[in-house]
């Protein structure tokens, strides 16, 4: 008979809840059941992922509303507006400032 290990390579269950060995900012929708991959960016330096994932878009799109941002990043419209904030704050993006804003990117660094 073979010998059986307790090692468990998937999730470690815990009473607080499950603890993944890596994180799987690679992933978006895993709480939807059908979670998609997004090859992982290159950061850039002082922002967080989310902010770094926003930013690409804007480059990409070349402009944007909030809410356009959250439906191409896949991302909460509530995180997509707090890396809005901080973004512009750090002159990474600027507003058209209309009533209905817009943003694009004005400062483009590669990653390093």
């Amino acid at each position: 008979m073979a010998a059986h290990t307790r090692r468990i390579s998937g999730p470690n269950l815990t009473p607080t809840g499950a603890v993944l060995g890596k994180s799987l900012v690679d992933l978006h929708g895993i709480t939807t059941g059908n979670p998609t991959h997004v090859p992982a960016r290159p950061g850039r330096p002082g922002l967080s992922t989310e902010e770094s994932f926003v930013f690409e878009a804007l480059v990409q799109l070349k402009g944007a509303s909030a809410e356009d941002l959250a439906k191409q990043t896949g991302m909460p419209a509530k995180e997509v507006r707090a890396a809005i904030a901080r973004l512009a704050a750090l002159g990474y993006i600027e507003s058209n400032g209309a009533k209905n804003k817009t943003y694009r990117a004005v400062a483009v660094q590669s990653g390093a």
